[in-house]
């Protein structure tokens, strides 16, 4: 970095992306609660929410195959489906492509 340039914020590690449907939200209450101090933020809220369902719900990880993404897997397996019907929680982690070219998952 050059003398006269300052990091602001150091970059974050990589995530990964995780979709969980929440159901229905009211972001403008979420808004108030904030107000008042009940959270710092809409995130902070988001992330409460999420460890209180996973305190209470089953989790399933799902583990695509060779050359699938998380989102065909989902589609193809329709598990977010049941998982609404079953009341769980369903996960597709991905596999980095520097850990396998194929997108295979890697027995270790």
């Amino acid at each position: 970095m050059a003398p006269n340039v300052h990091e602001l914020r150091p970059k974050p590690a990589d995530t990964e992306k995780i979709t969980i449907n929440l159901g229905y939200v009211d972001l403008g209450h979420v808004d108030l609660m904030v107000q008042e101090g009940f959270y710092s933020n809409r995130t902070d809220f988001i992330r409460t929410a999420i460890r209180n369902q996973l305190e209470r719900l089953p989790l399933v990880v799902m583990l695509h195959g060779c050359t699938q993404s998380p989102d065909d897997f989902a589609a193809g397996t329709r598990m977010n489906f049941i998982a609404e019907e079953q009341t769980c929680f369903v996960v597709y982690p991905a596999q980095r492509s520097e850990a396998n070219q194929a997108k295979c998952w890697n027995r270790t």
